[in-house]
């Protein structure tokens, strides 16, 4: 029959006071659980078993210690190829791995920078007229264009009186989209700066602005030219263009008038 310890007094249920060699309270946990290891009728039965316990359990510890040192040691002084296969197999393949990444984004900067530089040809050389294409659509340079009022009345008037009557000026159109203009039909009107864009494959539209004088060279106004320019070959254009004219004052004294244009290259 298991007996409890001489060294634990109960004073209530689930209290032991204090005897020397143990603490003065327990916890309150009620009857202590049967176990069949140390399940022991006398003190010295105990006292015999946690000796030898403690001892196994010293000598299991002291020799797994030992056991896990030394397997450090000759891992240390292992060389790299007698490591386990494992390790290598795994160390190239991530090496691989990198390698194949690295190759692919070599190949895909060079593909791209490849790219770049093949449109970036392709655009200069349809600028500057390099191919049949790009000569047949071309506006940049200086033109010799022909104008013809086809209306001549109070309100929309043109040189001479005398309608459809051919106007003589110079357009040039440059690379940054600016143009400028000389008119050749008036000694009262000064030259023209303006901008001009591309709308389609072959059409375009401009608008540009020239001051106008009277007789004794004082500023008498404005003009403004609003034009639609088809390219009808590589070197020829027509083009339907309206202008308003205002006073010094900026207001309106003439709108909406029409102009026909057909026009040569200068070269």
């Amino acid at each position: 029959m298991c007996r409890k310890n001489k060294h634990l007094a109960p004073t209530e249920p689930g209290v032991f006071r204090k005897t020397p060699g143990f603490y003065k309270h327990l916890a309150p946990l009620g009857p202590k659980p049967y176990h069949p290891q140390f399940h022991f009728t006398d003190n010295f039965e105990i006292a015999t078993a946690a000796f030898f316990a403690g001892s196994r359990l010293k000598k299991d510890e002291g020799s797994k210690t030992a056991l896990l040192e030394r397997r450090k040691h000759l891992k240390a002084s292992l060389p790299q190829s007698t490591r386990p296969k494992e390790i290598v197999m795994r160390k190239k393949e991530t090496f691989i791995s990198w390698k194949r990444i690295s190759l692919a984004l070599i190949v895909t900067a060079m593909m791209t920078t490849l790219l770049i530089g093949t449109s970036a040809q392709s655009i200069q050389k349809n600028d500057q007229g390099g191919s049949s294409e790009g000569a047949q659509h071309k506006l940049q340079g200086t033109w010799n264009v022909t104008l013809r009022f086809p209306v001549c009345s109070a309100t929309c008037g043109c040189p001479g009186g005398v309608p459809n009557l051919p106007i003589p000026t110079l357009n040039t159109y440059l690379k940054d989209e600016t143009m400028l203009v000389a008119l050749g039909g008036s000694l009262f009107s000064g030259p023209g700066h303006g901008s001009w864009e591309r709308i389609d494959h072959n059409q375009f539209n401009a608008h540009f602005k020239f001051f106008l004088f009277n007789a004794a060279g004082m500023l008498r106004g404005s003009e403004e030219v609003k034009k639609n320019i088809l390219l009808t070959g590589p070197d020829t254009f027509e083009a339907t263009s309206t202008f308003d004219v205002f006073d010094t004052a900026g207001n309106i004294t003439s709108q909406g008038c029409i102009i026909n244009e057909t026009a040569t290259r200068f070269e």
